[in-house]
């Protein structure tokens, strides 16, 4: 997950250890998908991505290994 945001503008700190147990049972796509989500959410306000992106992406992200 810190390779997926390493590149990306980030405003404030980011709890990754929240974001890993959000994340339980996701695959390395869902985890690229749910940051390009957040990435997409903060460019359209115009804006460094926040925590509370990645966390809203996360949380309405559904894990392959659940489908």
């Amino acid at each position: 997950m810190k390779l997926s945001t390493n590149c990306e503008k980030i405003q404030g700190k980011i709890d990754f250890d929240k974001l890993a147990a959000i994340s339980e049972g996701f695959s390395g796509r869902n985890l690229e998908d749910a940051t390009t989500t957040a990435m997409s959410m903060a460019f359209m306000n115009n804006r460094a991505v926040e925590h509370r992106d990645l966390e809203k992406s996360f949380n309405s992200t559904r894990p392959t290994s659940v489908t």
